[in-house]
């Protein structure tokens, strides 16, 4: 339905450079407990299993970006949406940076219903179809740049 970019924020005293993964290992990154680090040790990159990073899993994302300012974590791995929205809410802004050059991984959002559920395959056809049609229509671009423009704006 929408893909959103994992990006690094570092605290702007401590900048990384952040063009291939080699430029991570060694680094300490943080990411809440309960969120997903798939991208962190997918095939191609394994920083988790082969321990090329410390991954630091508090429990709330504030914390995350506490570790950050304090020098305990080089960069705080998650979603542009809630980084942003943390940086905001925690007046971090004149401190936190996030990292340019490239996403860490792009993550798409999906609907999912259960395969047992008696009608899965019908919910699944709605939605695909309804989805092809906003799309082929227009109003999918225009539903999600009306959200991201009250998103952006609010940053």
């Amino acid at each position: 339905m929408f893909e959103m970019l994992i990006l690094l924020f570092v605290d702007k005293s401590r900048p990384i450079a952040f063009s291939r993964d080699s430029d991570i290992e060694g680094r300490t990154l943080c990411r809440p407990a309960g969120y997903f680090t798939h991208d962190l040790d997918r095939a191609d990159r394994r920083w988790i299993s082969d321990e090329k990073i410390v991954l630091k899993q508090p429990v709330t994302m504030k914390e995350c970006f506490e570790m950050l300012t304090s020098g305990a974590v080089d960069a705080v791995a998650v979603n542009e949406f809630t980084g942003r929205s943390t940086i905001k809410t925690l007046g971090l802004k004149d401190q936190i940076e996030v990292v340019q050059g490239r996403p860490v991984s792009i993550e798409g959002l999906h609907v999912l219903v259960h395969k047992e559920h008696p009608n899965a395959a019908d919910l699944i056809a709605t939605i695909n179809d309804g989805l092809t049609a906003i799309k082929t229509s227009g109003e999918y671009q225009r539903v999600i740049d009306s959200h991201l423009t009250k998103i952006w704006a609010d940053f």
